[in-house]
């Protein structure tokens, strides 16, 4: 995994400890969801990289019609959404088909929500993909992904 130069050491160390508990998730031979496999790393990503966060998984929407893989919060305040794919799906919700693409229809009015399947990246803001993130969908970025966020460690 290549990381900018840019990046915090706490974040590259973060992202070190990342990849190597999703090497050791995926190198298994028990069968399991690939999808479902991301949660803890990803949450354990999060509160690693920023302070007083609280993540949910399955994260209940009223009147959404579905529920995102993970809800963040920061200081009791609500701030997005993530959803997880599969790995080498990607985070480009115009490529998605089917299911995935019904539910994108759903997830596109949230005003936060991250799509990432561990290799590609993309924060959606109601809908449009975030400035930051056009082009390539595994942008990192030193900015807070949230328009609410904690403090950066």
């Amino acid at each position: 995994m290549t990381l900018p130069a840019n990046l915090p050491a706490n974040f590259r160390a973060a992202a070190r400890d990342f990849a190597d508990t999703l090497r050791a998730n995926f190198a298994s031979g028990m069968p399991a969801q690939p999808e479902d496999q991301l949660k803890g790393p990803v949450q354990a990503l999060l509160k690693t990289v920023t302070s007083g966060v609280l993540t949910k998984t399955e994260a209940q929407v009223h009147d959404l019609g579905g529920r995102p893989d993970i809800g963040v919060e920061v200081a009791k305040a609500l701030c997005g959404f993530i959803e997880l794919k599969a790995p080498g799906l990607g985070a480009r919700t115009r490529d998605f088909k089917g299911r995935d693409r019904e539910q994108w229809k759903k997830f596109s009015a949230l005003p936060n929500i991250i799509y990432t399947d561990a290799i590609e990246w993309a924060l959606y803001r109601t809908g449009a993909q975030t400035e930051q993130d056009k082009g390539t969908s595994s942008s990192a970025s030193t900015e807070p992904p949230f328009i609410c966020t904690g403090t950066a460690r």
